[in-house]
C-alpha cells in the first residue's frame, strides 16, 4: 500500500465517516514543508469542518463541561 492510499485521518473516507465538527492542526507559521497540505484543509472544509491551525491561530484551547464545547485562541480573528 502506498502512503498516498493509506487511510489517514485526513482522507475522503475517513472524514465522510467520521464528519467532524472541529479540525485542529498543530503547524509551524511558516512551514518549510508546506503543511498543512492545502488538499488536507480543502478535504476538510469542503465537509463542513471549521479548520484552525496554530501556525495561524497561536496555542488553541479546548475545554468543556461534559455538554458544551468552549474553544480559545491566542490570536483572535
Amino acid at each position: 500500500m502506498s502512503y498516498k492510499n493509506a487511510c489517514t485521518s485526513s482522507t475522503a473516507g475517513f472524514v465522510a465517516a467520521t464528519r467532524p465538527a472541529l479540525a485542529l492542526i498543530p503547524v509551524g507559521r511558516d512551514s518549510p514543508y508546506g503543511h498543512p497540505h492545502a488538499e488536507v484543509v480543502a478535504r476538510r472544509r469542503e465537509a463542513g469542518t471549521q479548520v484552525l491551525t496554530t501556525g495561524e491561530r497561536g496555542t488553541i484551547t479546548i475545554s468543556t463541561d461534559g455538554e458544551d464545547l468552549k474553544v480559545e485562541t491566542f490570536v483572535r480573528q
